[in-house]
């Protein structure tokens, strides 16, 4: 097998596995199958717990790149990618409903993400079933 083939492969199964390993760790701590005390956690157990599925994600999206092509590539990031804003969109309208910030512009920030979330859920969607029937043109999202 070809050096130069070999180190990308490699690097990004690791990455992949410290990734997934992290998120597991997280995710097991929020639902307390890891014992912590609530005041290490410095946040509600299902905010922690999808931190941690982002990691998961992110781990298995590394896992995958040396396994697929370019199309589901894309979509397995996109998926990931869409995952992520909604998540701070999430983080950040609970931050602000609960008063944890007393500024407008994290209020801002949350409408923002949140509205980026309700537009890129849809065009995903969209995505996977035009990948699904084979009715994605060439270069189209």
């Amino acid at each position: 097998m070809n050096a130069k083939l070999v180190v990308p492969w490699v690097a990004l199964v690791l990455f992949g596995l410290i990734f997934l390993a992290s998120g597991i760790w997280i995710v097991l701590m929020a639902a307390d199958v890891i014992p912590t005390a609530h005041r290490h956690v410095g946040a509600p157990r299902w905010i922690v717990a999808a931190a941690g599925m982002l990691f998961v994600g992110a781990g298995l999206w590394l896992l995958t790149l040396p396994l697929t092509d370019g199309d589901r590539q894309g979509i397995v990031g996109g998926v990931l990618a869409a995952s992520f804003v909604t998540f701070v969109g999430v983080f950040l309208t609970w931050v602000r409903l609960t008063g944890r910030a007393r500024r407008g512009f994290v209020g801002v920030l949350a409408l923002v993400f949140d509205a980026i979330a309700v537009v890129a859920w849809p065009v995903m969607l969209l995505s996977l079933w035009r990948h699904a029937t084979g009715s994605r043109k060439p270069g189209a999202p």
